[in-house]
């Protein structure tokens, strides 16, 4: 079976200055922009212990999403994504693979009428890896990893992708930029939604 596997933050919604913002009021840490945007380069958990000390890091009471949930709440998705997310429901199954909360995820798709373009939601309160949560979909719904793409915003997640061994498309308009996505592997680099389609089609065609 082919499938899609989709990122959110960055992806479906530009919520990069909402994380940075959540994350510097819930640590109280005096971290610039390019240096967050570099914990995603790699492990972003492990950059994300560096930072909490401890602190439980998911729920909706933590302090990082009691800040950021009700400023995503307030944003709409990308611009075009969600045609592109409607034309890709019809030809594959759209699984969200992401560190954000999955019922959080579930709310901001119901808002904005999305929710029927996405299959199922993998979220952090399911399990923090993504890389285990990407073997667990592919158990689950009998994906073929040669005929599933991963469409994500970031290096780190570009690189999860090629341990799992699925290819990843880069898309430009989230955390990071054609440069840094570049140093990792990578299928495809996409500069607007309206891109992604044809490509995706032409990749699993």
């Amino acid at each position: 079976m082919k499938g899609l596997l989709f990122d959110f933050d960055g992806v479906i919604v530009d919520s990069f200055e909402i994380l940075y913002q959540s994350v510097l009021e819930a640590f109280n840490k005096d971290i610039s922009r390019d240096e967050y945007r570099k914990f995603y380069e790699g492990d972003v958990l492990a950059s994300a212990k560096k930072l909490h000390n401890g602190t439980k890091m998911v729920g909706k009471g933590t302090p990082v999403f009691s800040r950021y949930i009700p400023r995503l709440y307030e944003l709409h998705p990308v611009d075009g994504i969600a045609d592109t997310l409607s034309n890709l429901s019809e030809s594959y199954q759209i699984t969200i693979v992401t560190s954000c909360l999955g019922d959080v995820v579930e709310t901001f798709l119901k808002m904005h009428n999305l929710e029927r373009t996405i299959h199922s939601i993998y979220g952090s309160d399911f399990h923090p890896d993504k890389h285990e949560k990407m073997h667990i979909v592919f158990e689950k719904y009998g994906l073929d990893p040669q005929k599933t793409l991963y469409v994500t915003d970031t290096l780190g997640d570009l690189r999860v992708a090629e341990r799992v061994g699925i290819r990843g498309i880069g898309v430009t308009w989230g955390f990071h930029d054609r440069e840094t996505l570049e140093k990792g592997k990578y299928l495809k680099i996409v500069d607007t939604p309206d891109q992604l389609k044809n490509e995706i089609d032409s990749i699993l065609i």
